[in-house]
Formats: C-alpha cells, structure tokens, sequence
C-alpha cells in the first residue's frame, strides 16, 4: 500500500466493518450545586413519608386534640324550638374553653300548657371534656313548677357512673367497650375527625336521654346546604319589640343521625356549631337571634296557652295493664299534615316491632327475630346496676329454681319484682333499680329497670322500652321492658307483673323517660291511627 506525502493516518476510532464502534468514556465529579439539589429532594421525599406515615397511624383522640386547640372558640348558638308552626320554647349550645379542655351547656326550655295557663319546664345540662373531647363529666339539672331533680354522670377509665343530687349511690360504675361522646359534642366531634365529609358513615356510642344511657348511633353525612337565619336584633324604639337587625348564612352540612327510636337530621358547619335540628316528628330546632325568641315566649297570655293546647297532643302516664294481644298495626302521621321523613323512622323496626313505610307494626309474644347475623348491641344503662347484692340474689333464686329454663326463669323474676314492689307514679319515685328493690316502689321506668338489671344478672338480654299507648288523639306513656330469648324478641310489663306486655304498646327508645314534658320533645308532632283488621292483614 503507497501512502501519499503529507496523508494522514486514519484515527483508531474510525468505523470498521465487522468492527463495534465503542466511544471512550470520560469520568467526571459532580459539583456541589448538584449534590445539594440532591440532597434537598432525599430530604424533601423522605418528610413527605413521615408526614403520610404519622398521619395514617395517627389516633383519633391525637387529631382531634390538634383539631380542636386550633378550631374550637368560645360561642353561643341561640335555637327557637317549634311545635309544627307554634314556637314552643328556646334552647341554647354554649361552648366554654377550660384549661385544658372545654366545656358546653345546652340551655333547653320549654312552654307547657296547663289549664288556661302557661308552665315552663326548664333543663339545663354541662358536659365537660378534654383536650381530645373526651368526655370527663355531664351535669343535668331539670326544674318544673314544684318538681326538680338532679343528675351527675362521670366517666374514669371507661366506667360511666350516674347519680342522682341528693341520693346515694355506691356503684362503681357501668364499664363500657368505648369512650362515649354526647350529642351536644357530637357536632365537633364530626367536624375535626373528618365525620362531614359527604356520604360517610360510622357508628357512635353516645350518652342519650335522661337519665342517660350509652346507646350506639349510626351516623350519615349527607349533602351540602347554606341556612340563613337571624344573628342579631335591634329594638325598634316606637314599639318596644325586638326586630331583626342583620341576617347571617353559613354552609352547613346535612347529618343523619339514627339511634333506637325515631331519627334526627342535624345541620352542622364546618366548625361544629350546629345550625339546625329536624326531628321526625318531635319539635325542631330553627336558629335565631336570642331576644327575638326570648321576647315571643314572654307572651302568657290565655290565648297563647290556648295555642300550645291545641298544638300539643295530651300525654298522661299510663296507669293501668294494657291488655291488647294480637298483632297491631298503627299508621303514624304528623298533625300539622306535612309528610313524614321515612328514613327517620327506620329505627323503629327493632325488637318486636317492625316498620313498613309509615306503619309501625307490633306482634305479640316472640314474634320478631334479633335479625340476621349479629344482634345489635344492647344499651348500656348506668342505672340498672347488675352488681346490686340484692338483684344478684333475685337472679340466683330464679336461675336456681329454673336451671336452662330461661322462659320459667323471666316467670319467677316477674313474680318476685310484683311481690316485692309496687307501681308509684308521683314525681318522686325512685328510678335507679337498686332503690326500687330497697325502697318497695318506683316509678314504671324504675321497675322496668329493676327486671332488666336481674333478667341480664340471670343471663338473659334486655333492654328498657320507653314508648306509648295511643288513646284516639291522645297518648298514654309507659316504660316497659324487652328480652331476647333463642334469637327471638319478646316484651314484658313489669309494673303490672304481666308476661306478655300489650300490643298496643309502641316503643320509641331504649333510652330517657316517658315522663309527658320530657317525652312531649319527641312527639309533640306525632298522629297514630290504629289500622283495621282485613282478611288479607290478619
């Protein structure tokens, strides 16, 4: 091969065939800028991490502390309480900040009437919790013309023990498998834990009624919705009266809330404060100014007493057996004539009750299965102690005289509490079991009490059954008691030492009192019409 003067060799890089053409590789150090930069994202990434690991193994009771200190604000809400159209009385949620803690006071009042003239009963209630809205203590005071009574609940280490001011008690307390709230934190304890987001549910034992007992609710967001309402007033200084002075909205969301008896719809915002309440068919609750509604509910005039006798519907206690045993069915309306929240009334068919649409249906005997898998849960009521030395022994002398015989077992119990207690229905009867048994007498949720608290001593499952009995356009009320027998319902009339409690008898709650004012909250609104017998219904 002849090279040329001057050529230049080919470079050892050059292409050749068959030959892989490979391009040396020049090492070099990043600079100090890069490794920063990497630096930063490692850190970055690695926070986000934590931060999404400490959130998903968060508690409730950490997120609800860290809510809460940055949320939560002393106020008051101010609600005007309506029978149909006809304000009735006023109810109040005041929430104080404690250190630590806080603390809120449901102000509740209510306008009765009372032969040509007006009677205000009056309930006051103070629940206090901490940092994480756990409930510590809850206070209520009740006060009726001539009539007051008094009761402290407290819970320590998941033992709910109520008392009533002025009695003794030495129970050590009802344990519980949770921590309850109450309905007045229930609100703010929705809005800080995530509870309003739209279409969740959970599950919530609550303190309900009073005297109170811890009851499971089954609570539903719903959609969102603006209320517009009265927040402050002004007096005109030509007529003395009150008038509204600035109107407020708020965005609120719609809550159901469904426990044992008929349901509730809430309205809450985004802090917890509510905005409204929507009973089934009880009273509701509109929110206002405070002197709009004070200065309406200072009218005492004959007129306006015979106004709330028109709107209410007349409760009396129920003072004799109710003798009814075939199947009744008993259509439930609202006497202002607007349609009923079916939804609401859902709850009502438990035990041995069932609902079909706006028919409430009860069987006698054990005529109802528990339902379908797991029954729900009994309630849990701090004042039908099952420690009591004296209901143990009426327990131990019927299991003894029956062993495996629950339904000769429910027998001997009735007669036993029958021989030794007798029905009194003066305001101050005792209500808690115990002192029924030491006292000789009680009140008829009193004695229910006393037979649920031996039957569940025995080993059977029951539960207190407050309700009515409807009388044409009237009601009686009463409280009697069910038991769960081989995955079947059936209902016992203690007061009356009877086996088989009346049929028509409607049971509204496991929770509460059937005096008429408390109970008149719930079905100030309520029509029942017994439907007949056909061929096709038997």
């Amino acid at each position: 091969m002849v090279r040329e003067r001057g050529a230049t060799q080919p470079p050892q890089t050059a292409l050749q065939p068959g030959v892989p053409h490979i391009t040396p590789m020049r090492s070099s150090r990043p600079s100090r800028r890069a490794l920063a930069a990497v630096l930063v994202l490692v850190t970055w990434a690695a926070s986000l991490g934590w931060l999404g690991l400490r959130h998903l193994t968060r508690t409730e009771s950490a997120t609800l502390r860290t809510e809460a200190a940055l949320r939560l604000a002393p106020g008051a809400a101010w609600f005007g309480l309506y029978n149909g159209n006809v304000l009735v009385g006023r109810a109040g949620i005041t929430l104080d900040t404690l250190s630590p803690g806080y603390q809120v006071r449901e102000a509740f009042a209510l306008d009765l009437p009372h032969d040509s003239a007006i009677v205000r009963s009056t309930r006051s209630t103070t629940t206090t919790v901490t940092a994480s809205l756990v409930v510590t203590r809850v206070q209520s005071r009740a006060v009726r013309a001539g009539w007051r009574e008094g009761w402290l609940g407290t819970l320590r280490d998941n033992r709910l023990r109520f008392t009533q001011e002025g009695g003794d008690s030495d129970t050590t307390g009802l344990v519980l498998p949770s921590v309850p709230t109450t309905f007045a934190f229930l609100p703010f304890r929705l809005a800080l834990s995530g509870g309003l987001v739209e279409g969740r549910s959970r599950t919530l034992l609550a303190l309900s009624g009073w005297p109170a007992s811890a009851v499971e609710l089954a609570v539903t967001a719903g959609r969102d919705t603006f209320a517009i309402f009265a927040d402050s007033s002004e007096f005109d200084p030509l007529t003395g009266i009150p008038r509204v002075a600035h109107m407020d909205s708020v965005s609120a969301r719609e809550v159901t809330i469904l426990a044992d008896g008929p349901g509730e719809r809430w309205w809450v915002d985004a802090r917890g404060r509510v905005v409204g309440v929507e009973t089934a068919f009880g009273l509701n609750w509109v929110r206002a100014d405070f002197d709009l509604i004070a200065h309406a509910l200072r009218d005492r005039s004959p007129q306006r007493a015979a106004a709330l006798t028109k709107s209410y519907p007349a409760v009396m206690r129920l003072t004799r057996p109710d003798t009814a045993s075939r199947t009744q069915r008993f259509l439930l309306s609202r006497r202002d004539g607007r349609s009923i929240d079916l939804e609401l009334l859902s709850a009502l068919g438990t035990g041995r009750q069932s609902i079909s649409g706006d028919t409430v249906i009860v069987l006698p005997g054990a005529a109802v299965t528990a339902g379908r898998g797991e029954p729900a849960p009994l309630p849990f009521d701090p004042l039908a102690d099952t420690t009591d030395t004296g209901i143990r022994a009426l327990a131990e002398r019927a299991r003894a005289a029956n062993p495996e015989k629950r339904p000769a077992m429910v027998l001997d119990l009735l007669r036993a509490i029958n021989r030794a207690v007798v029905l009194d229905t003066s305001a101050t009867a005792p209500l808690e079991a115990a002192d029924v048994l030491r006292n000789g007498r009680g009140r008829a949720e009193g004695i229910a009490r006393l037979f649920v608290a031996a039957a569940t001593a025995a080993g059977i499952p029951a539960r207190l059954a407050i309700g009515v009995r409807p009388v044409g356009d009237a009601f009686e009320s009463h409280a009697w008691a069910e038991i769960r027998l081989q995955g079947f319902w059936t209902a016992v009339d203690p007061s009356f030492g009877r086996a088989s409690a009346g049929t028509s008898l409607i049971r509204l709650s496991s929770s509460g009192s059937p005096d008429p004012s408390q109970l008149l909250t719930r079905i100030a609104q309520l029509r029942v019409t017994a439907l007949p017998r056909t061929p096709e219904i038997p």
